[in-house]
C-alpha cells in the first residue's frame, strides 16, 4: 500500500513519489456498521505467510494513535509514511460505506436462512454448504477479535497431541469440547454442563486451553472464578453454538454461580432485560456446551442448593480426573511454553472445521443422530438422562470429526471412559438425588430436635386446647428444665406408629437450610401415609406446648429407616430412671 504524490520538476514534468505504508500485505476488506461504531475488518500477511484477521474502530483511526491500533492487531507500518495512514485507512473505511459493502451482522455459529441450515458463521466469515464464503460481521468487536483465525494449524496439532499422548480420557473430554459444542443442537438439546474436578495440578486447566484455541486466543476468551452468570450469558448469546470454557470454580461464591448457570444453561435462552426507554433487549440465545475446572464435586453443590430436584444434577455431566500417571510425567516447563504458544496461534483448526460442518451438514446431522441412539441403546438411558446422551454422543462425534483436521483422540478409550461417566453420574442421581437426599435432611431435622424439643408416648389422648386432656404414659423426653422455651416440635407414638411434627418448626428449619417446602412435602407424600391436623402436639403431657397448630401426622412402615428413629427411645431411656408424671404420665 502507498500513498501516490505527484510532484513537478523544474523542467515542468509531472512526476510521481510513492511512500509506502505498510511492510505488510491486506487485503479481503470489508466494513461493518453498528448503532455505536464502524469498523473496518481486513486480513493482514506477515512472517512468511502468516494472517491474522485485524480490525480498525473509526475511533482507531483518527486522534492519532492508527500507528498504536495497527500494531496491536500486528499490523507492520513504514515508519516513513505513517502520517498518510489516517487519510488512507479514513477513506477506504468511506469508500466501502459508499459500495454500500458494509455487511450485516452475523452472529457465531449455524447460519439459518428460511428454516433452513446454510452454513456456519466463524472468524468474520459466512462458510456456506455451496463451498462459498463471504464476510459477515459480529455485534462485539471485542469477541470477535478473540475469535480471530491466527497462526499456524501445527502449533495447535502438537500442543494437542502433546495431550492426547497422555493416554487420560478426561483431559481428552476437555479438548474434546470444543469439537462438540456445535453438535449440540444436533443432538437436539440447548446445552449441558461438563465438570471436571480435583484439588488441582492433573492438567485441566492446560487441556482447557488447547480446547479453547480450537476456536479462540485462550488467554482471553477463557473465563475465571470472578465470572458473574450475567457476564456469561451475555457472552454465550453471542457465542451461540460455540464452546465456553469456565476456569478457577474454587470457591463458595463461583460454586454457587456455576450452579445457577448450570441450570439456566440448558434453557437455552438469556433471561429477558429492559432498555433505558423500557423496551425489551434483545435476548441472546445458544445450544452449546459450557466445561467447568473445578477443585470440588458441582453436583453436591447442586443437592444443596436444590435438594430434591433431580433435574438439577442430571443436567450435569461429572467427573472426577484422576492422579497424573508418573510414568508420563511432563516438565512444567514445557508444558507451560508449549501451552503458551497457542496464545498466538489459534482459530486455524476451528476455521476448518466451520468450513467442513457447513458444506457437509446432512451428513453430519444424520451421524449425530444415530449416535445418540447409540448410546441411548447401549446404555438403556431415559428421558431424564437426555443431557448426559447428548453430551456422550456429541463429544464421541467431535472427536471423531477432529482426527480429520490431524488430532489424535483415543476413540476406543474415549468412549469407554464416557459410558462409564455416565453409568457412574445415573448411579449418584438415585443414591443422591431426590428422595435420599429429602430422607437425608429429615433425619437431621430429626436428629437436631432429639434431646430437647422430642418426646416419646405411649398413646394419644385428647389433643383439644382448653380441655383437661387424659394424660398419657411419656416413654422418654427432654426434662422440663431443658424445654421451657424451645417447645417440642416432634412426637413419636408408639402403639399407633405415627411420628407428629409441627409444620411450622420444620418448614422454619428448612427455611433456614435454603430447601423449599414443597419439594421435602413432595417426598412425604410419595413415601409415607401423610396428613395435617390442627392439634395441641404434646397433648396428654405437661409439657408446656403452643395452642393447637398444624401437625403431620405420619404413619411409620415396618422396617424403615424411620423405624429405626422411632424405637431410639429404648436407647435413650432408663426405665429405673422413670419419675411418674401428675395424671399418670411419666418423663426422666
Amino acid at each position: 500500500v502507498c500513498k501516490v504524490e505527484e510532484k513537478v520538476n523544474k523542467e515542468g514534468e509531472t512526476f510521481e513519489i510513492l511512500h509506502r505504508l505498510l511492510n505488510c500485505k491486506i487485503d479481503s476488506f470489508w466494513a461493518q456498521k453498528s448503532a455505536t461504531s464502524d469498523t473496518l475488518h481486513f486480513q493482514a500477511t506477515y512472517d512468511k505467510g502468516n494472517t491474522v484477521m485485524a480490525h480498525l474502530s473509526l475511533a482507531d483511526m483518527v486522534g492519532g494513535q492508527i500507528g498504536t491500533a495497527l500494531a496491536a492487531v500486528h499490523v507492520k507500518i513504514n515508519p516513513p509514511g505513517k502520517r498518510y495512514l489516517e487519510e488512507f485507512f479514513v477513506a477506504l473505511l468511506t469508500d466501502l460505506h459508499e459500495m454500500i459493502a458494509a455487511q450485516e451482522s452475523q452472529p457465531f455459529g449455524w447460519l439459518m436462512e428460511g428454516g433452513e441450515t446454510r452454513g456456519f458463521v466463524y472468524g468474520g466469515r459466512v462458510y456456506r454448504d455451496d463451498g462459498t464464503e463471504k464476510p459477515a460481521g459480529v455485534a462485539d468487536a471485542q469477541i470477535a477479535s478473540w475469535y480471530r483465525p491466527t497462526g499456524e494449524l501445527k502449533v495447535w496439532l502438537d500442543t494437542c497431541k502433546m495431550v492426547t499422548d497422555l493416554g487420560r480420557p478426561e483431559l481428552d473430554t476437555l479438548v474434546a469440547v470444543a469439537f462438540a459444542a456445535p453438535l449440540m443442537r444436533l443432538a437436539g438439546e440447548d446445552g449441558v454442563t461438563i465438570n471436571a474436578y480435583d484439588e488441582g495440578g492433573s492438567g485441566k486447566s492446560s487441556a482447557m486451553k488447547v480446547g479453547l484455541a480450537v476456536w479462540s486466543d485462550p488467554s482471553q476468551s477463557k473465563e475465571g472464578g470472578t465470572t458473574t452468570p450475567k457476564s456469561l450469558f451475555n457472552k454465550m448469546g453471542e457465542l451461540r453454538h460455540l464452546p465456553v470454557y469456565w476456569d478457577e470454580i474454587t470457591n463458595k461464591v463461583s460454586q454457587s454461580r456455576a450452579v445457577n448457570v448450570s441450570f439456566e444453561q440448558t434453557g437455552g435462552v438469556e433471561g429477558g432485560r429492559m432498555t433505558a426507554n423500557v423496551e425489551q433487549r434483545h435476548r441472546g440465545s445458544w445450544c452449546t456446551m459450557l466445561a467447568l475446572s473445578a477443585n470440588v464435586s458441582l453436583v453436591e453443590q447442586v443437592i444443596k442448593e436444590q435438594p430434591g430436584h433431580r433435574g438439577g444434577i442430571n443436567r450435569v455431566f461429572e467427573y472426577e480426573v484422576g492422579p497424573n500417571d508418573p510414568r508420563k510425567l511432563l516438565s512444567p516447563t514445557d508444558v507451560s511454553r508449549r501451552v503458551g504458544t497457542l496464545n498466538h496461534n489459534y482459530g486455524i483448526v476451528g476455521m476448518q472445521y466451520a468450513k467442513f460442518l457447513a458444506t457437509n451438514f446432512k451428513t453430519v446431522d444424520i451421524e449425530v443422530r444415530d449416535a445418540r441412539k447409540q448410546v441411548e441403546k447401549d446404555l438403556n438411558t431415559s428421558q431424564e438422562e437426555r443431557f448426559w446422551t447428548g453430551a456422550v454422543a456429541t463429544l464421541l462425534m467431535g472427536a471423531t470429526y477432529a482426527n480429520k483436521f490431524g488430532a489424535e483422540f483415543d476413540l476406543e478409550a474415549l468412549k469407554k471412559f464416557l459410558y462409564l461417566t455416565l453409568e457412574a453420574n445415573r448411579h449418584r442421581s438415585k443414591t443422591e438425588g431426590g428422595g435420599n437426599n429429602m430422607e437425608d435432611i429429615l433425619t437431621q431435622y430429626l436428629k437436631a430436635r432429639t434431646h430437647t424439643q422430642t418426646i416419646w408416648t405411649d398413646g394419644m389422648r385428647g389433643g383439644k386446647a382448653g380441655r383437661d386432656s387424659t394424660a398419657v404414659v411419656l416413654l422418654h423426653g427432654p426434662p422440663p428444665s431443658l424445654n421451657t422455651q424451645q417447645g417440642i416440635q416432634v412426637r413419636f407414638d408408639i402403639p399407633s406408629r405415627q411420628l407428629l411434627i409441627s409444620r411450622t418448626d420444620l418448614t422454619g428449619y428448612l427455611d433456614h437450610k435454603e430447601i423449599p417446602w414443597s419439594a421435602m412435602q413432595k417426598w412425604l407424600g410419595s413415601k409415607y401415609d401423610i396428613i395435617v391436623r390442627r392439634v395441641v402436639l404434646a397433648s396428654g403431657t405437661t409439657y408446656k406446648t403452643a395452642q393447637q397448630e398444624h401437625v403431620l401426622f405420619i404413619n411409620v412402615p415396618p422396617d424403615s429407616p424411620m423405624e429405626d428413629v422411632m424405637l431410639q427411645y429404648r436407647e435413650l431411656a432408663d426405665p429405673a430412671k422413670v419419675i411418674p408424671f401428675p395424671h399418670g404420665g411419666a418423663a426422666e
